[in-house]
């Protein structure tokens, strides 16, 4: 079979999956990352003949597409912030979403913080973009409950060429940590109730546990990063949050003692309150 024939195949297959943009976008990748084909011959050698193990590799791709696994998971890989990390169902794929955290964490801190947490760090991918933007000026510790998602973290720093330092640990347990200037933490908090408005991929393809809040306490996470950045966050230090858009109350009530300030809410590119940011006096 001819690439174009094989293209026109693939999008048609998953025309009521995808639209014909993404499509041509995922065959692309297919094309680029797991078949070692150039896609620009698409345009430019588009009569090329494909063997029958690569044929088998689309068909197979596709019949995983129509069960809605991830593409990224199908991949192996994905980019954040213009590096790549590996993933896997260890770990969540990392969305758009959580680069504007991380880009807000640039936009406030001028020079780099000395001591930074990033609590949950699931794929690692806020840490090793901290670690790739600030260098050898701040010592960067990285917390997780998962072995598995540690250890895919670990091979993502060292793909990425960062020194991180990775932690095995539940966050509600005492942290052993010297003092902190910054913690940053996109926890679990999509609340069990909305299970019914997720997409298939996420929800049968990514883990639950880096995924959902506990059900009598949808702001668990937060109330015990904040009860641990009072012991180890310095004075003037912040706090970064990725949050749901249903928990600006709880939140409020979370840091309502006067030792939090500069609290600030912020929404994403979707217009949905995404973040929060707090300053500890």
């Amino acid at each position: 079979m001819k690439l174009f024939e094989a293209h026109q195949n693939f999008s048609q297959a998953l025309l009521h999956k995808f639209t014909p943009e993404e499509n041509r976008f995922y065959f692309k990748q297919i094309l680029e990352i797991l078949l070692g084909i150039n896609p620009l011959n698409l345009a430019l050698e588009p009569s090329q003949i494909l063997t029958e193990a690569q044929l088998n590799q689309i068909e197979s791709i596709i019949l995983q597409l129509e069960n809605d696994v991830p593409l990224q998971q199908l991949l192996g890989r994905v980019y954040f912030m213009n590096f790549e990390l590996q993933v896997n169902t260890d770990v969540l794929i990392p969305r758009p979403e959580t680069e504007e955290l991380v880009q807000w964490i640039f936009q406030t801190h001028s020079e780099p913080p000395k001591m930074v947490l990033d609590c949950g760090t699931g794929s690692g991918c806020i840490a090793i973009a901290l670690n790739k933007n600030w260098k050898s000026d701040s010592k960067i510790f990285a917390l997780d409950l998962s072995v598995k998602a540690l250890k895919v973290a670990q091979k993502n720093a060292l793909l990425n060429g960062c020194d991180i330092q990775f932690i095995n640990r539940d966050m509600a347990k005492a942290w052993n940590l010297p003092h902190l200037d910054l913690i940053v933490s996109n926890p679990p908090y999509v609340l069990l109730e909305e299970q019914n408005q997720m997409h298939p991929r996420v929800l049968k393809h990514e883990p639950h546990l880096a995924l959902f809040s506990p059900q009598d306490d949808p702001v668990y996470f937060y109330r015990v990063i904040q009860q641990q950045a009072l012991i180890h966050l310095k004075p003037g230090g912040w706090l970064f949050f990725e949050m749901n858009p249903r928990c600006t109350e709880e939140l409020k009530e979370v840091f309502s003692d006067p030792v939090w300030q500069s609290f600030e809410f912020r929404n994403d590119t979707f217009g949905k309150v995404r973040f929060l940011r707090v300053q500890k006096l």
